[in-house]
This record gives structure tokens, C-alpha cells and sequence, in this order.
């Protein structure tokens, strides 16, 4: 089962889209149509939708890519099974788009680069969402959450560490983008 079926029932299920009251100042607020989506996938169990560790495999299984756009927190999520979302804050998405060629060659290439960085990030239980001007990197393994929070510019600039993994994001969102404008 796929984890684009899963997130699908899960948008149809809450069916809601109000903003968050009572989110801390710091965060931006959202629909929690957007925080069920995004809790789903911090949470799941890999073995659930068929991504079992493989013994000198891959630990990576899932990439979220977290920033503020126009006051509204944005997740990119892209999943090993090929699986690529984004989800808006104000309860908006795009989901399912890992089904085209070149949107699950992106969200290879990221999911990929992110296994080669873990090292540059640290172990997680919590996963606040991101604050404006900055990006949170979350990536699943099958050992555990890892994270790094990054200052945007300094990702932009291409000097960071975790530059390369933040161009790869943009590369998905890209891919993401120009399927749905090709109208598929």
C-alpha cells in the first residue's frame, strides 16, 4: 500500500481545513487538515506500508523538507516507495505526485542525499514546524527521526553543509510543479 492511498484517506477522513488557535507564537499557524497530514507521516511505522530495513540497505525511508511561505509552513514529503507530497499549512496540497518519471527521480536523488548526510544532523523525538526565514530538515530512518534546522539564506547561498540536500528539495518542488502545470 502506498503511502500517497494512506494520506489521500486521511484528507478525505478530517475533511477540515480551520486554523490552529492555539499554536505557540513562534510557529505559524495551521489547518490541522495540514498537521494530521504531517503528524501521519512523523509517525508512521515503515513496515506498515511495505519499507522494511534491508540489511546493508538504505536507513533512509522519508525526507520532509519544513519552511515558512507567505506566513504559511510548507512540507515537502517524499518517500522511499516513491511516494512525493507537499502539503500547505492553510490546509492545501498537492498529493500524489511521485506517480510521474521525473517527480520519483527528484525524490530519489533526495531521499539519497539525505542518507549521505545524516551524519551533519542530530537524533529527534520532537518536530516543531519551522519558523519564517529558516528550513527543518526531517529525515525518517528505520532506526529513528534525525533532523537539522537551517538558516534559508545560508542554504541559498550553497555554502551550508546541507546545501546540497536543500537543492535537491527545491529539484523535487520543481518536478512537482511543472506536472501540474502540464495539466497531468
Amino acid at each position: 500500500m502506498r503511502v500517497t492511498f494512506l494520506l489521500l484517506l486521511l484528507v478525505l477522513i478530517a475533511g477540515c481545513s480551520q486554523t490552529q488557535a492555539d499554536a505557540p507564537v513562534d510557529e505559524p499557524a495551521a489547518a490541522p487538515i495540514y498537521l494530521d497530514l504531517r503528524d501521519g507521516i512523523l509517525t508512521l511505522v515503515p513496515a506498515e506500508i511495505g519499507l522494511a530495513p534491508q540489511e546493508g540497505g538504505p536507513r533512509v525511508w522519508g525526507v520532509l523538507m519544513e519552511m515558512v511561505i507567505d506566513d504559511t509552513p510548507v512540507s515537502l514529503v517524499s518517500v522511499a516507495d516513491g511516494s512525493t507530497s507537499l502539503y500547505f499549512g492553510n490546509g492545501g496540497g498537492i498529493i500524489g505526485a511521485g506517480e510521474t518519471a521525473a517527480v520519483a527521480a527528484a525524490t530519489d536523488q533526495f531521499i539519497t542525499t539525505a542518507e549521505g548526510l545524516l551524519p551533519e544532523m542530530s537524533r529527534t523525538d520532537a518536530f516543531p514546524l519551522p519558523v519564517a526565514g529558516r528550513v527543518i530538515f526531517y529525515v525518517l530512518t528505520h532506526d529513528g527521526a534525525y533532523t537539522a534546522d537551517v538558516v534559508e539564506p545560508d542554504l541559498q547561498a550553497g555554502g551550508h553543509v546541507l546545501s546540497p540536500l536543500y537543492t535537491m528539495g527545491q529539484d523535487v518542488i520543481t518536478q512537482v510543479r511543472l506536472h501540474q502545470q502540464s495539466g497531468q
